[in-house]
């Protein structure tokens, strides 16, 4: 059985038609649910299900594989977003990075 780690990735929530989508940027992975949190952890499932079966074969790049530059934009923008809330003193917008858990192996991925 694989030894479960924390895994920071990035996350970027947003609507998709009538739920939410958390969408792990570094593994262009996507979890749905009717509240972000929900979403999060639908992703978080599919993480360690992704994690799992490229540890179980062998091939740790499987794992590896970056969404759309676009969403990256969107990333930056909201974190840029964020600090620039903290600077003015504003509330600050949802957190747009998550840890996830899941299985690693000693291979860096």
């Amino acid at each position: 059985m694989a030894t479960m780690h924390e895994v920071t990735v990035s996350v970027l929530g947003f609507r998709e038609n009538d739920e939410w989508c958390a969408l792990a940027l570094e593994m262009d992975l996507r979890g749905y649910g009717h509240t972000f949190e929900e979403a999060t952890e639908d992703l978080n499932d599919s993480i360690e299900m992704q994690t799992s079966f490229a540890q179980s074969q062998g091939k740790p790049h499987m794992i590896f594989h970056p969404a759309e530059p676009i969403y990256f934009s969107l990333f930056a923008q909201v974190r840029a977003d964020q600090l620039s809330m903290l600077a003015t003193g504003q509330a600050a917008v949802a957190d747009a990075g998550r840890t996830i858990h899941g299985p690693a192996s000693g291979t860096p991925v």
